[in-house]
């Protein structure tokens, strides 16, 4: 699910202070997200070729904005890119139990229903396996830090976070084509020409998101972006004038 808080200006989930979940994660559950979240850590060379860096695309839906609200995560989406293409066998697509009512108008976007998640695995059950999926990758998502808010609210009571590397496909969009008119996923998908396939379910989200990356990467090597340094500093300097009217080229 892609969402344009930060272009209202509106706080993200990660911002607020996360309130207790519903479900609470037992010792054994907790030791083991921590021990496969902590593989994240890892760091990507500055001088490593984009085209050798193992990205996941990440997609959550969830019943709505704030996990400090109450609000949950009902569906986690994500697929693989190695060598530079997206291995579309290599996915992962879990729906999750949120224990509470989903909103109508949740339904009506994402097509979940109540009786779909009703016998669906907790989160807790759920993030071992996602966190295993994505390992060390550098996670890329449609305003990635809406999802990380998510997870990283959840991880909390397991006093852990997402330490994976992140990349936000909507911020690399505005630094490399900074004439855009939108950069909504819609936006985006509209002015490369992708069919939206899978909209609004999170991992057609995820595998659009992915499909989108790699179109970027393509033109950002035209700029001489050809190396992970290159592109995080690229970013850097995009979040640092991320207000300014114009782009980096």
């Amino acid at each position: 699910m892609s969402y344009q808080q930060e272009e209202t200006g509106e706080e993200t989930g990660k911002e607020r202070a996360c309130q207790p979940a519903l479900e609470v994660p037992d010792k054994k559950q907790s030791k083991r997200i921590r021990e496969l979240a902590g593989r994240g850590k890892t760091k990507v060379p500055g001088r490593a070729g984009l085209s050798g860096i193992n990205f996941a695309a990440i997609d959550l839906e969830t019943t709505g904005f704030y996990p400090s609200r109450g609000d949950e995560i009902i569906f986690v989406g994500a697929v693989l890119i190695q060598g530079g293409k997206i291995q579309s066998k290599q996915s992962f697509h879990r729906l999750v139990n949120p224990c509470r009512n989903i909103p109508e108008t949740i339904v009506r976007l994402t097509g979940i229903s109540q009786s779909q998640v009703s016998e669906a695995n907790s989160i807790y059950e759920v993030l071992p396996d996602f966190l295993s999926f994505v390992g060390e990758n550098v996670l890329i998502g449609h305003t990635v830090q809406f999802d990380l808010g998510f997870l990283n609210c959840k991880l909390k009571p397991c006093r852990t976070k997402i330490y994976n590397k992140s990349l936000d496909i909507a911020d690399l969009a505005r630094a490399i084509l900074p004439s855009l008119p939108d950069y909504s996923l819609d936006g985006l998908l509209a002015h490369f020409g992708i069919e939206k396939e899978g909209r609004h379910t999170a991992l057609g989200d995820a595998l659009l998101t992915a499909k989108i990356f790699l179109t970027l990467l393509d033109l950002g090597f035209e700029k001489n972006i050809a190396c992970w340094g290159d592109l995080d500093h690229c970013l850097k300097i995009r979040r640092w004038f991320r207000r300014k009217p114009y782009g980096l080229f």
